[in-house]
């Protein structure tokens, strides 16, 4: 039987009891992220009551396969390439929320692969005239001196997603300080309750969620009082307007109750002295125009 390191062992022990002690577990992509990326991300989300833990891929699986909690192990399928375990006491979707918040730039590699279109924005530089000039040539950027001074002549899409960034071109871009590249720790999937939850039903955008659910309310609000079908919430805002909608009758049909007869009484006193003003200004008119004659 072959020997197993007794660290292999106390890791694989350390892993099961916070996969144990913790109500979501994740599976995160840790990818080409530098180290003290790592680091302040961990830093970032240690007052979360979350956790990171990278260790080997097989501990990790072997972790999984020996917690006691039901269906955890799932997760095991979702390791691959360089992979840690996340721990969290609050929720998945916080955890890809937070992971989110802590992506940053950097820049290309070469002959790393673009994961979007790389664009080169038209304008002028702070570099002076020389060996940049052929660098930004070199590197697929339409370069030129201008006012002495060297300039981007166009846009220009110097490399399209999937494709392979050449190292002339990574050299531009660099010293164009152009960081294409995203950098994050990327959730792979989290397990919470019997669930395992994928980043696609993850990535929820809060903005967009709260906006709906105040328009959605509004809608129900305005459905609820133009039918008439009034509830605790709505009610008060229906009886409001019926009470307007009642005071504006009696008062166009001159119905006279105590609540409008002030109002009743002061649009014909209105009318009246409107009228009387009219009078006078005819009979005025033709007190004029007799003494004309």
């Amino acid at each position: 039987m072959a020997h197993v390191a007794q660290w292999k062992k106390d890791e694989v022990k350390e892993l099961k009891q916070l996969i144990d002690d913790y109500p979501v577990v994740g599976v995160v992509n840790i990818g080409s992220v530098p180290g003290r990326q790592i680091q302040t991300i961990r830093s970032s989300v240690r007052g979360e009551d979350t956790q990171i833990k990278m260790s080997r891929k097989r501990l990790m699986k072997l972790a999984l396969k020996k917690s006691s909690k039901e269906g955890v192990s799932a997760l095991a399928d979702h390791i691959t390439g360089q992979a840690g375990l996340i721990f969290s006491k609050t929720n998945p979707f916080k955890i890809y929320s937070t992971l989110e918040r802590n992506k940053t730039r950097a820049a290309a590699k070469a002959n790393s692969i673009a994961p979007a279109d790389i664009m080169v924005s038209k304008g002028n530089t702070s570099f002076p005239p020389g060996p940049i000039l052929s660098e930004l040539q070199m590197g697929g950027i339409p370069a030129a001196i201008q006012g002495g001074k060297v300039a981007i002549k166009q846009d220009t899409l110097v490399v399209r997603a999937g494709e392979k960034v050449s190292p002339a071109t990574a050299n531009a871009l660099a010293r164009l300080e152009i960081e294409p590249i995203e950098i994050k720790l990327e959730l792979l999937a989290a397990f919470e309750d019997g669930t395992t939850y994928m980043p696609d039903i993850l990535a929820v955008d809060a903005d967009k969620i709260r906006l709906d659910i105040a328009t959605a309310y509004q809608q129900a609000v305005s459905l609820s009082v133009n039918s008439a079908y009034l509830t605790k919430d709505t009610a008060s805002i229906g009886i409001s307007q019926a009470a307007m909608k009642a005071r504006n009758l009696a008062i166009n049909a001159e119905i006279f109750e105590k609540e409008v007869i002030d109002i009743i009484l002061a649009k014909a006193l209105a009318k009246a002295n409107a009228l009387d003003s009219l009078t006078r200004e005819k009979v005025k008119s033709a007190g004029e125009e007799k003494s004309e004659e």
